[in-house]
């Protein structure tokens, strides 16, 4: 019982110091970004795997075009 009361002390200590009680909404325009730019990182992906690439480096192409993406929309 004692190892409980502490392990929930503790807890709620740390969530207090690191802001636990102070969870931010996502950002809507960013969520709409995300959301336009999930098909985009798919289509670079599949692109990546017809020219026969490691499935990381496709990965790391659809990453990055989701990115650059993400990027131009929250530009806008």
């Amino acid at each position: 019982m004692k190892k409980i009361i502490v392990a929930t002390a503790f807890l709620s200590v740390f969530l207090f110091n690191c802001g636990g009680s102070s969870v931010q909404a996502p950002d809507p325009k960013r969520v709409g970004c995300e959301n336009t730019c999930g098909p985009i990182a798919n289509k670079a992906v599949d692109e990546c795997k017809k020219k026969k690439k490691a499935e990381d480096v496709c990965k790391a192409a659809g990453t990055a075009a989701e990115s650059k993406c993400i990027d131009e929309c929250m530009a806008k």
